[in-house]
């Protein structure tokens, strides 16, 4: 796993999910996401330690507290490497489920792997006003591109097995949202 592989898999997706799909495996893909966890805390603390009004502005906080003491940069560092690997991990499930659903021949293992690739790169640039959201949506796409490469979907089946979990959720949350609004009334 080196550097070259990360930015394939961000500019290049097709070919290099093609490759790392015989590489795949578990740990490789929490290295990944704890990669890209940890340097999301990395550059968020640097952010934070550069700019902090423009931050604080941002979150509604007061930069009182500033610089933040080594125990919560230490805290960050841990914690959200860790939490990337159970949200990934927990994400993946979700779309290999609904892969299946739709038809999905490959493992879980290959999904994981796969997904985890441009992840590393993604927290790179992701922190860049405007841009973070383009490649937000790109990540998507490249999401979908790991599914019909692990799963061996068509695309068509591939866009729906990312988007479907989001839409079941909106709508779950508006029928919740409704009853909580009806039993109050």
């Amino acid at each position: 796993m080196t550097f070259k592989v990360w930015i394939d898999a961000f500019i290049k997706p097709s070919e290099t999910f093609a490759a790392e799909k015989a590489n795949a495996t578990a740990g490789k893909g929490s290295i990944n996401f704890f990669i890209a966890g940890f340097m999301s805390a990395l550059i968020s603390y640097l952010i934070f330690a550069l700019f902090p009004n423009q931050f604080f502005s941002i979150y509604g906080y007061q930069p009182s507290t500033l610089p933040l003491p080594l125990s919560d940069i230490a805290g960050i560092s841990i914690v959200m490497p860790v939490a990337t690997i159970v949200i990934g991990i927990i994400w993946t499930t979700v779309i290999f489920v609904a892969s299946k659903i739709l038809g999905g021949k490959g493992n879980f293992t290959a999904l994981l792997y796969l997904v985890s690739l441009p992840l590393v790169v993604f927290s790179l640039i992701s922190w860049i006003p405007y841009v973070g959201i383009l490649v937000m949506l790109y990540l998507l796409w490249l999401e979908v591109i790991a599914v019909r490469e692990s799963q061996e979907l068509s695309t068509g089946k591939s866009i729906a097995t990312i988007l479907i979990p989001p839409i079941i959720v909106v709508v779950l949350v508006i029928i919740a949202i409704v009853l909580i609004g009806a039993t109050s009334i």
